[in-house]
């Protein structure tokens, strides 16, 4: 099976994965990572697993505001954003 000039340009390395591609000079080219740093990848620190921690805690407070309004009747615009349980505006 004979591979195109194109396919040949985007092709990685045998010691390579492609993990989606990049803007590189302008152009779309493959992101080529070595194979042994895929794993790395998806792995988070522990500083960063207490960011995504306290970001997830955040945005179900807020989503549990929101939704509370709603059920309320309140117009989103009119949400304290200050304040974590649902209280109103004063104008």
């Amino acid at each position: 099976m004979k591979k195109t000039y194109k396919e040949f340009l985007e092709a990685c390395w045998d010691t390579h994965k492609q993990v989606g591609y990049k803007m590189k000079g302008g152009k779309r080219v493959p992101n080529c990572v070595p194979k042994n740093e895929e794993d790395n990848i998806n792995e988070l620190g522990p500083a960063a697993m207490k960011r995504r921690a306290r970001m997830r805690a955040r945005m179900n407070t807020l989503s549990k505001k929101y939704s509370d309004a709603r059920k309320a009747g309140i117009h989103p615009s009119r949400v304290s954003q200050r304040h974590n349980k649902m209280t109103v505006k004063k104008r």
